[in-house]
């Protein structure tokens, strides 16, 4: 319902990096988006954007590949 639909088998437009690291190398591949409105002139003190959570981010990520990792 939500996101990108998905490309027939043979048809991904190789032009977006994802699915060109996908295609060349066989490798898991993704985008994360966010909506971004963290920034200078509308800063949260409490919740901004930090390299803290940056790694936090990463850390979920991983733990979720690793999770899946005999299934994919």
């Amino acid at each position: 319902e939500l996101g990108y639909g998905k490309s027939a088998p043979g048809t991904a437009n190789l032009s977006m990096s994802t699915n060109q690291l996908a295609e060349r190398f066989g490798a898991v591949s993704m985008t994360l988006e966010m909506p971004f409105k963290d920034h200078d002139a509308n800063r949260d003190a409490e919740f901004a954007w930090s390299p803290e959570r940056c790694k936090g981010l990463a850390h979920a990520c991983l733990e979720t590949l690793a999770g899946m990792i005999d299934e994919i």
